[in-house]
């Protein structure tokens, strides 16, 4: 089967399917708001500083949110708390819509707009991986999660590439609005399985600092931890890459070539 497992009766094979779906249209959304918000932060400020801040906004609640997000997911379940947080995530992309149409999209409200986005993240980082780990085959479950990897990485940069053009020729409320509509397909994927997976409450809901006993433990999780960390470094650099496309051209498409290249 395709979904990487031999059982029959694997319940799971459609939703895996249509998971992998709504990662790519949710992907191809966020490729096109990552390069619309850049670029209009940039265009508006000329500073990098402040495109720095998107990634700010965005990463720094979930730093902070760690025990609230555990015991959320541990009260409602990862499929339960996974379809409240990013159905609302996906949903509150309609306000940068209307704050452009109304012409009051601001670097100012569009940062605010990423801090909420930031503490909804954050409240249901832990969703992802339970999710993930209830509909993964058991005997596949490094195929299903290289697959998704690939549906992302291919999609964002299909997001990005298009925003481009989308932006020069239509707006940025337009973008908006196709991330949000592109991200109800994930959300739709994962619905399901509230039906079929129940939380667990009779255990006490795991803590935050074992997080740390797990990583000394566990080679694997050693190398994961690693390799974000060279992300994360390497990830810095994209804020300059605003900068660097201004000196080229005022066109979008040159920022959009240089960050899905």
């Amino acid at each position: 089967m395709t979904d990487g497992t031999t059982e029959v009766g694997d319940q799971y094979v459609r939703v895996r399917r249509n998971y992998i779906r709504g990662l790519f249209t949710s992907s191809i959304g966020e490729g096109m708001t990552t390069l619309t918000s850049s670029f209009l932060i940039f265009q508006q400020t000329g500073r990098v500083s402040v495109v720095a801040l998107i990634v700010v906004m965005t990463n720094l609640p979930q730093l902070l949110l760690p025990q609230v997000a555990t015991r959320l997911a541990h009260r409602l379940g990862g499929p339960g708390l996974y379809v409240l947080t990013w159905g609302l995530n996906y949903t509150l992309y309609l306000v940068p819509f209307a704050l452009a149409l109304t012409g009051h999209l601001t670097t100012t409200t569009l940062l605010a707009w990423y801090l909420v986005q930031g503490v909804i993240q954050g409240i249901g980082s832990p969703a992802v991986g339970l999710v993930r780990t209830i509909i993964a085959p058991a005997e596949g479950a490094a195929d299903f999660n290289g697959r998704a990897v690939r549906s992302v990485s291919v999609a964002t940069a299909i997001g990005i590439l298009s925003g481009g053009a989308l932006l020069a020729l239509f707006g940025p409320e337009w973008i908006y609005l196709i991330a949000c509509l592109g991200g109800y397909p994930l959300v739709l994927a994962v619905a399901p399985l509230m039906r079929t997976s129940r939380p667990d409450s009779s255990s006490e809901p795991s803590r935050f600092s074992q997080a740390f006993e797990v990583r000394r433990t566990n080679p694997e999780i050693r190398a994961a931890f690693r390799f974000t960390l060279i992300i994360f470094l390497l990830a810095g650099y994209a804020v300059t890459l605003p900068d660097i496309a201004s000196r080229i051209g005022k066109r979008p498409m040159i920022l959009s070539s240089m960050q899905a290249s």
